[in-house]
């Protein structure tokens, strides 16, 4: 009798434990499906959100350069001209010597710049913002608003017969202030020619700089979903080979 029930015992016990296998093995295994499917999920969308933000930085960088050759006049303007020469062109001094002027007659129409604008977005979704958010945004915008200044200015010089000079244009400075640090700004004031290229440079290095660091950042954060992964995998390998 006794050895009847030893051999009913230790059956029970052996039944359970092969049981317990089969469960823990079977939770193991869901465990694992799902994180694997929460990983790839993960992925996909981080993928999405990549392709995205690289699109919508190119672009803005491509708007950037229509907005360049849109505006290209008064730009070469300030490489070629010093101040002066700038000052005696609209006070007539210099009709016929420089064939920028025929160019920047244009810009005696002020309708003239309502042709730019279509041309200059045209690369453009209207869901950038969305993707590079609110600050690599801001300074495609500066960027876009010192163009269209610089175009305002030739403008109105020429309504007022006289040089109507950025460095003393305080919405000019102030569209550039928040992204062009101040000695920067003096550099470009106190230069003789070219002052207007340090600004724009400089501000365009910056976009190109915020934007290589939001497009390192999703790549990075894609290594990090990997890495998790790889760790989590670890982790349940171990917690397995212990509940055996």
């Amino acid at each position: 009798m006794l050895a009847i029930m030893e051999t009913l015992i230790g059956g029970t016990i052996g039944g359970a434990i092969a049981l317990l296998g089969v469960f823990v093995t079977g939770r193991m295994e869901t465990r694992k499906t799902t994180l694997v499917s929460s990983t790839q999920l993960v992925a996909a969308v981080q993928s999405e959100i990549r392709k995205k933000l690289i699109q919508s930085v190119e672009n803005l960088w491509l708007s950037l350069n229509a907005s360049r050759e849109a505006y290209k006049d008064p730009l070469f303007l300030h490489t070629i001209l010093t101040n002066d020469e700038i000052s005696d062109m609209f006070l007539g001094k210099t009709i016929g010597k420089n064939s920028i002027e025929v160019t920047l007659k244009e810009y005696k129409d002020i309708n003239f710049f309502l042709q730019k604008d279509p041309a200059i977005k045209r690369c453009l979704t209207g869901a950038e913002i969305l993707h590079v958010g609110p600050r690599l945004w801001s300074i495609y915008r500066a960027i876009l608003a010192a163009h269209g200044r610089l175009g305002v200015l030739v403008c109105q010089s020429f309504e007022q017969k006289k040089f109507v000079d950025w460095k003393s244009d305080k919405l000019f400075l102030s569209t550039i202030g928040a992204f062009v640090e101040e000695k920067t700004i003096e550099k470009a004031r106190s230069a003789k020619i070219g002052g207007v290229g340090l600004i724009t440079n400089s501000l365009e290095a910056l976009f190109l700089q915020e934007g290589g660091e939001l497009i390192r950042g999703t790549q990075e954060f894609a290594s990090s979903v990997q890495e998790t992964y790889s760790a989590l995998q670890g982790r349940d390998k171990a917690d397995f080979a212990l509940m055996r």
